[in-house]
């Protein structure tokens, strides 16, 4: 089974060569560059790993997803 992982970033740079490296591995990815994104995403299914930056553009550090 594929693992499921959500990348959330507002770098689109960072974004697709995060998703591409873990694609090239076997792994379903996800990808959001808001908040709210990230937000609407984790709630309409589950994740083995969700690697997000604390500095989003649209959030106050950790408070946004934690």
């Amino acid at each position: 089974m594929k693992k499921q992982i959500l990348v959330a970033d507002e770098d689109q740079l960072i974004l697709y060569a995060l998703s591409k490296a873990l694609k090239d591995v076997g792994c379903e990815v996800k990808t959001a560059a808001t908040v709210p994104d990230a937000i609407e995403t984790l709630s309409g299914s589950s994740y083995d790993l969700c690697l997000i930056d604390v500095h989003l553009a649209d959030s106050n550090g950790h408070e946004g997803l934690m």
